[in-house]
Protein backbone atom coordinates (compact mmCIF):
# COMPACT_ATOMS: atom_id res chain seq x y z
CA UNK A 1 0.00 0.00 0.00
CA UNK A 2 1.06 3.25 -0.38
CA UNK A 3 2.67 5.28 2.24
CA UNK A 4 4.03 8.77 2.81
CA UNK A 5 7.18 7.21 3.92
CA UNK A 6 7.32 3.81 2.31
CA UNK A 7 10.87 3.28 -0.18
CA UNK A 8 9.67 3.26 -3.83
CA UNK A 9 10.02 -0.23 -5.95
CA UNK A 10 11.75 0.42 -9.44
CA UNK A 11 8.97 -0.25 -12.55
CA UNK A 12 9.55 -3.06 -14.22
CA UNK A 13 11.48 -2.25 -17.78
CA UNK A 14 11.19 -6.06 -18.69
CA UNK A 15 8.90 -7.38 -21.53
CA UNK A 16 6.26 -7.24 -19.63
CA UNK A 17 3.82 -4.53 -21.33
CA UNK A 18 3.55 -2.32 -18.34
CA UNK A 19 0.68 -4.90 -16.93
CA UNK A 20 2.51 -4.80 -13.54
CA UNK A 21 3.01 -1.14 -13.55
CA UNK A 22 -0.60 -0.77 -14.45
CA UNK A 23 -1.76 -3.16 -11.63
CA UNK A 24 0.64 -1.74 -9.16
CA UNK A 25 -0.91 2.18 -10.35
CA UNK A 26 -4.47 1.05 -9.58
CA UNK A 27 -3.58 -0.72 -6.20
CA UNK A 28 -1.97 2.43 -4.59
CA UNK A 29 -4.05 5.42 -5.74
CA UNK A 30 -6.80 2.26 -4.61
CA UNK A 31 -5.71 2.34 -0.99
CA UNK A 32 -4.79 6.14 -0.99
CA UNK A 33 -8.49 6.94 -2.05
CA UNK A 34 -9.63 4.66 0.65
CA UNK A 35 -7.22 6.36 3.16
CA UNK A 36 -7.90 9.84 2.34
CA UNK A 37 -3.70 10.13 1.40
CA UNK A 38 -4.10 13.21 -1.10
CA UNK A 39 -1.16 12.42 -3.36
CA UNK A 40 0.51 16.37 -2.64
CA UNK A 41 1.41 14.38 0.74
CA UNK A 42 2.86 11.51 -0.20
CA UNK A 43 6.51 12.20 -0.57
CA UNK A 44 9.10 13.25 -3.75
CA UNK A 45 10.28 9.22 -3.93
CA UNK A 46 6.40 8.33 -3.92
CA UNK A 47 5.19 10.71 -6.38
CA UNK A 48 8.11 9.91 -8.47
CA UNK A 49 7.69 5.59 -8.35
CA UNK A 50 3.83 6.53 -8.99
CA UNK A 51 4.35 8.82 -11.83
CA UNK A 52 6.80 5.94 -13.59
CA UNK A 53 3.44 3.94 -13.15
CA UNK A 54 1.26 6.46 -15.10
CA UNK A 55 4.19 6.88 -17.60
CA UNK A 56 4.81 3.21 -18.14
CA UNK A 57 0.87 2.56 -18.71
CA UNK A 58 -0.17 5.62 -20.66
CA UNK A 59 2.91 4.43 -23.37
CA UNK A 60 2.40 0.00 -23.39
CA UNK A 61 -1.30 -0.28 -22.74
CA UNK A 62 -3.83 0.33 -25.49
CA UNK A 63 -6.93 2.43 -23.76
CA UNK A 64 -10.31 0.46 -23.82
CA UNK A 65 -11.72 3.81 -24.95
CA UNK A 66 -10.28 5.59 -27.84
CA UNK A 67 -9.17 9.06 -26.64
CA UNK A 68 -10.72 10.39 -29.43
CA UNK A 69 -14.20 8.99 -28.76
CA UNK A 70 -14.13 11.79 -25.85
CA UNK A 71 -15.18 13.91 -28.48
CA UNK A 72 -18.32 12.19 -29.76
CA UNK A 73 -21.45 13.80 -28.58
CA UNK A 74 -23.02 13.25 -25.24
CA UNK A 75 -20.17 11.19 -24.37
CA UNK A 76 -18.92 12.85 -20.70
CA UNK A 77 -22.27 13.96 -20.39
CA UNK A 78 -23.35 13.27 -16.65
CA UNK A 79 -19.68 11.52 -15.38
CA UNK A 80 -18.07 12.51 -12.31
CA UNK A 81 -14.29 12.57 -12.13
CA UNK A 82 -12.27 12.84 -8.98
CA UNK A 83 -8.26 14.03 -9.88
CA UNK A 84 -6.75 11.24 -7.37
CA UNK A 85 -3.09 11.60 -8.84
CA UNK A 86 -1.30 14.11 -11.00
CA UNK A 87 2.12 13.73 -12.92
CA UNK A 88 2.69 17.69 -12.19
CA UNK A 89 3.06 18.51 -8.76
CA UNK A 90 1.87 22.03 -9.65
CA UNK A 91 -1.47 20.43 -10.12
CA UNK A 92 -2.42 19.92 -6.40
CA UNK A 93 0.44 22.03 -5.15
CA UNK A 94 -0.91 25.41 -5.00
CA UNK A 95 -4.43 23.70 -3.33
CA UNK A 96 -5.46 23.82 0.45
CA UNK A 97 -4.58 20.63 2.40
CA UNK A 98 -8.28 19.41 2.43
CA UNK A 99 -9.19 20.38 -1.04
CA UNK A 100 -9.99 17.84 -3.83
CA UNK A 101 -10.65 18.23 -7.52
CA UNK A 102 -13.98 16.98 -9.18
CA UNK A 103 -15.30 17.37 -12.59
CA UNK A 104 -19.25 16.75 -13.17
CA UNK A 105 -20.17 16.73 -16.78
CA UNK A 106 -23.61 18.54 -17.35
CA UNK A 107 -26.08 16.66 -19.25
CA UNK A 108 -27.85 18.15 -22.17
CA UNK A 109 -25.14 18.34 -25.03
CA UNK A 110 -24.27 21.90 -23.74
CA UNK A 111 -20.27 21.30 -23.58
CA UNK A 112 -20.52 22.78 -19.72
CA UNK A 113 -18.84 21.19 -16.62
CA UNK A 114 -18.16 22.02 -13.24
CA UNK A 115 -14.90 22.34 -11.96
CA UNK A 116 -15.01 21.46 -8.11
CA UNK A 117 -13.14 22.27 -5.33
CA UNK A 118 -14.46 19.96 -2.45
CA UNK A 119 -12.66 20.34 1.27
CA UNK A 120 -12.80 17.67 3.50
CA UNK A 121 -12.68 20.14 6.31
CA UNK A 122 -14.44 23.89 5.93
CA UNK A 123 -11.55 26.15 4.40
CA UNK A 124 -12.82 29.62 5.03
CA UNK A 125 -15.91 28.43 5.80
CA UNK A 126 -16.55 26.94 2.85
CA UNK A 127 -17.41 23.05 1.76
CA UNK A 128 -16.70 23.55 -2.08
CA UNK A 129 -15.77 26.29 -4.23
CA UNK A 130 -17.18 25.63 -8.27
CA UNK A 131 -15.82 27.26 -11.12
CA UNK A 132 -18.98 27.02 -14.37
CA UNK A 133 -16.92 26.02 -17.33
CA UNK A 134 -17.33 24.68 -20.68
CA UNK A 135 -15.35 22.50 -22.41
CA UNK A 136 -14.50 21.07 -26.02
CA UNK A 137 -12.28 17.85 -26.56
CA UNK A 138 -9.94 17.15 -29.36
CA UNK A 139 -11.51 14.03 -31.82
CA UNK A 140 -7.79 14.01 -33.22
CA UNK A 141 -5.43 13.69 -34.98
CA UNK A 142 -2.89 15.86 -32.93
CA UNK A 143 -3.87 15.35 -29.39
CA UNK A 144 -6.75 13.53 -29.47
CA UNK A 145 -9.26 13.19 -26.16
CA UNK A 146 -7.49 16.36 -24.70
CA UNK A 147 -9.73 17.94 -22.44
CA UNK A 148 -9.93 21.72 -22.32
CA UNK A 149 -11.74 23.83 -19.72
CA UNK A 150 -12.56 27.53 -20.77
CA UNK A 151 -13.57 29.69 -17.34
Amino acid sequence: PPSAVSSPRPPSRGGGGGEFEMQEMKFQIRAMLKRGIPSRALLPEKRDELASYVRETATRIPSPIPPGALADPGRLDGTVWRLAFSTEAATLGDLPREANVVLKFKDGGEKKVDYELEFTEKVWGLKRITAESSYTVDPGPLQPGLITMVY
